[in-house]
């Protein structure tokens, strides 16, 4: 059983893939909903699909290393990225992680490199600035340890993507 409150949402997937509905809903109390046939339904994701695209495009542009990207690579870039929001204080990666899946561009706020080993920071990363790329080039464990120094936000690509763009 699935319980949905104020907000929630249902049907999407029936939308989205042009398929019957998987489940049968019923109300557990009185409720006003909204609906949207498929046509609606689109326009609205083309819609929030062009405006994350078009914000991240933004960003893009103003990231240095990124600067030799064309409009096309940059909106491919752009349709992968996944953004998380860090809370100050938590590691976005960890040194020796063997697992390196992941490249990532501060979007918000600043985190800091640390080497676990010696205790010292050796990096401070702002907006704009990446880190965790040579863990995938070299599929290596990661170097160092990051952590958010303020609430931040980090938009990320997984190792698929990295390596096809």
């Amino acid at each position: 059983h699935f319980r949905r409150g104020a907000g929630g949402y249902f049907g999407e997937l029936a939308l989205m893939y042009s398929c019957p509905r998987a489940a049968t809903v019923v109300a557990s109390s009185d409720v006003i909903l909204e609906a949207l046939d498929q046509n609606a339904f689109n326009v609205v994701l083309r819609r929030s699909g062009r405006s994350r695209r078009a914000a991240y495009d933004n960003f893009l542009q103003k990231v240095p290393i990124l600067h030799s990207l064309t409009p096309e690579d940059r909106g491919k870039l752009a349709d992968v990225l996944v953004k998380k929001k860090v809370p100050d204080g938590e590691f976005i990666i960890r040194q020796g992680d063997t697992d390196a899946q992941t490249f990532f561009i501060m979007y918000q706020g600043e985190a800091a490199a640390i080497n676990q080993t010696t205790q010292t920071q050796v990096a401070t990363y702002k907006v704009g600035d990446y880190f965790g790329e040579l863990a995938l080039i070299r599929d290596a464990p990661r170097a160092v340890s990051v952590v958010a120094d303020t609430n931040c936000s980090v938009v990320s690509v997984d190792r698929p993507a990295f390596i096809r763009l």
